[in-house]
């Protein structure tokens, strides 16, 4: 493309060339003539200086003329053809233009019109071939896809930088908040930590790399629609491979905690039920004791008030029990943890801690049921508030008490006021950027743990939390040999992408990106016409997902021209209403998130999105533009508009001038463009940034 280019300056650089060499050489002949005769030469020259002009510019004009005529006849057609060739390898008819006269090219032509249907015809029976194998193979995907939709819970995959590779619907609709402000997403490609705490989700990937059980690691946390949701981690694999990844398993556990609650409720009513019951069976029990010659009558009254304080309480017990096994089996925020496993999580969770306790080994292993986010958070918690109340260090050890698993706090000096310490109990706890999303008095209830606090004859304070113990874990059985490999029913080839890759470097063909249009009031930006439409869709991975759409009606705070709305036809009371373009810009910032941008001749839809934005940070990441890259891979053929680009290389149209049609058909004419690109050499984003601004549609400016 460089070479034509210089070919298309031959003929300036020939005339440039004689007017050069005249010049020069007139100056040569003054230099090695008489002064006598250099006078007479200037003097001949001087008389005759229109036919000299015209003889130095006919020296110079035929030879640039025919040499631009050889251009045009020979090298034009030549590079049309160049363009129209690499259309072969999209499949697409080659736009040769009509017969040139000249017998090789058109023969050339002629060529590659054959050489194409050939490529059709094969194509097509390829194709046919490819379909009628990947029938079975799409049948299993969509049982699969049926499956994993048909999970009450929530589930999400992730490559090991936490980018979603697959979710269900239940997960869509726990975690997807596209109307909130501002809104939330979830979506093929997107950072999970965007979605969920990234403390969180960063803490509960790593620590289930480290744990070798079957259960995972759990943590509860507040969704965007401030509900509570229990998440359970499993890695893919506990060998760090290309391929590993992480399972997100997700529960809505908002009522679960809600029935939880009554039953701590009951259970403080029932107690005071029966004390009070107990307390009528005393006092009964102790008159009749104490006056055994007590009137018959009085005496009968006394046994039917115990009996019926004992059916009362038989019934309190009976009514508790019910409902205790009725939670037990919904109660799924409790998993088995040992003693060395509780330390473990501790000991990972402490290092941001300005005060830090001490964490050794626990005395022995003991099991227990815990949450294994929430427990460890509200232990810390404690440990770190005595340290900061007292100034001194605490020690974490461990104990059994009557079938109790005791985690004691322990430290030399001054006992904590009582007030202080059921302040703690009232506080959210947190641990650096770790917080537990409800008080620690009701992780207390949750794992039917109690606290108390004393002092011994040395001075040694202990703050200590007993929870039931569980019985030991069973011992697993030798492991099966691995198998050689695991069944695919997916290519998840974003396991293989980082996150914190240098975005310039990805592959055009891997890339994941926000494709948007827009529509506007009019063509002038800076002389106040405005945004009134925006669509936008994701390309994940290379391919364009039509689960992530973006498509939002803006108020342009302006009439809008009739002849604008001949084109778009959106009206004024369509858009009526409808929030200002600084709020749908900034939900269509966190649309985006951190995606390069594509656009059909972006210049036009970033000046808007520049002049419109509520924040000048948004918006700022690289910018690739379909009508550039178009004109960069073919400077000879003739429109590159997309109308002109969709109807080149065989794409459906929809309804055009609509943001929303605009965008899908610009993110499929990228994919038609990204291996015409690679076999020019650009393959990454920024082959395709620098290749851009060498065309002179970069030039255009808004």
């Amino acid at each position: 493309m460089r070479s034509e280019r210089s070919l298309r300056l031959l003929p300036a650089l020939i005339v440039a060339v004689i007017l050069t060499g005249g010049i020069l050489l007139y100056a040569f002949l003054l230099y090695l003539t008489t002064p006598d005769s250099a006078e007479t030469l200037q003097s001949i020259i001087r008389e005759n200086r229109p036919v000299v002009l015209f003889l130095l510019l006919l020296t110079a004009g035929v030879p640039a003329w025919l040499v631009y005529q050889l251009i045009q006849i020979r090298i034009g057609p030549v590079g049309r053809l160049a363009d129209a060739s690499t259309l072969l390898k999209q499949n697409m008819p080659p736009e040769t233009g009509p017969p040139t006269g000249i017998p090789e090219i058109d023969r050339i032509a002629s060529g590659l019109k054959d050489a194409s249907e050939l490529l059709r015809d094969q194509q097509q029976r390829l194709d046919r071939e490819l379909k009628q194998a990947s029938t079975r193979l799409s049948s299993e995907r969509d049982v699969l896809s049926a499956i994993v939709n048909q999970l009450a819970r929530g589930l999400i995959v992730t490559n090991s930088e936490a980018q979603i590779l697959l979710f269900n619907d239940a997960a869509g609709r726990m975690l997807s908040y596209s109307e909130l402000s501002p809104p939330v997403y979830l979506g093929l490609g997107r950072q999970l930590g965007r979605i969920l705490d990234e403390r969180l989700v960063s803490w509960a990937m790593q620590e289930s790399v480290r744990r070798t059980g079957d259960e995972g690691v759990s943590f509860i946390t507040t969704t965007a629609g401030n509900r509570l949701a229990r998440v359970q981690v499993l890695p893919t694999t506990h060998e760090p491979t290309a391929g590993s990844g992480f399972l997100f398993f997700v529960n809505d556990v908002t009522e679960l905690k809600s029935t939880q609650d009554q039953s701590s409720r009951f259970a403080d009513e029932g107690i005071r039920k029966v004390r009070d019951s107990v307390a009528g069976i005393r006092s009964a029990a102790e008159n009749l004791r104490e006056y055994p010659d007590t009137d018959p009558k009085m005496q009968q009254r006394f046994y039917e008030l115990i009996l019926d304080e004992s059916e009362k309480i038989a019934g309190i017990v009976l009514e508790h029990q019910a409902g205790h096994e009725e939670r037990a089996k919904s109660d799924v925020a409790l998993s088995l943890v040992s003693t060395d496993e509780l330390f473990g999580l501790l000991r990972n969770m402490e290092g941001e801690l300005e005060h830090q306790p001490e964490i050794g080994d626990p005395d022995e292993e003991l099991f227990l049921h815990a949450d294994a986010f929430t427990l460890p958070v509200g232990l810390l918690f404690l440990g770190k508030s005595i340290a900061e109340a007292t100034g001194k260090i605490p020690e974490l050890k461990t104990g059994k008490h009557d079938g109790y698993v005791r985690l004691s706090w322990m430290w030399k000096g001054e006992e904590i006021l009582t007030e202080v310490a059921e302040s703690w109990f009232e506080a959210r706890p947190s641990v650096g950027g770790l917080q537990v999303p409800y008080p620690l008095s009701e992780i207390m209830q949750h794992h039917r743990a109690e606290w108390w606090q004393k002092t011994s004859d040395g001075g040694l304070c202990e703050l200590s939390v007993i929870l039931p113990m569980a019985p030991e874990r069973p011992k697993s059985a030798t492991p099966a040999a691995p198998e050689k490999q695991r069944a695919e029913f997916y290519d998840f080839d974003l396991f293989n992408q980082r996150a914190d890759a240098d975005t310039l470097k990805i592959r055009l063909d891997a890339i994941t990106a926000t494709v948007f249009d827009t529509e506007t009031t009019g063509l002038n930006p800076t002389g106040g016409d405005r945004l009134i439409s925006i669509g936008a869709i994701r390309i994940v991975n290379g391919k364009p997902d039509t689960n992530q759409q973006f498509d939002r009606l803006i108020d342009p705070g302006r009439r809008i021209p009739a002849s604008s709305t001949a084109i778009h036809g959106i009206t004024e009371d369509m858009v009526a209403g409808k929030p200002g373009a600084k709020k749908v810009l900034g939900d269509f910032s966190h649309f985006c998130a951190d995606d390069p941008l594509i656009a059909h001749n972006a210049a036009f839809d970033m000046r808007f999105l520049e002049l419109e934005r509520a924040n000048p940070d948004h918006f700022r990441q690289p910018v690739l533009d379909t009508l550039l890259l178009s004109t960069v891979l073919h400077p000879n053929l003739e429109g590159h508009s997309l109308d002109v680009l969709a109807e080149r290389f065989g794409l459906e149209t929809g309804t055009r001038h609509n943001a929303l049609d605009d965008t899908l058909l610009t993110a499929a004419l990228f994919v038609k463009l990204v291996p015409l690109l690679r076999s020019e050499g650009i393959v990454t984003i920024e082959d395709a940034l620098r290749a851009s601004r060498e065309s002179l549609y970069a030039r255009l400016r808004y």
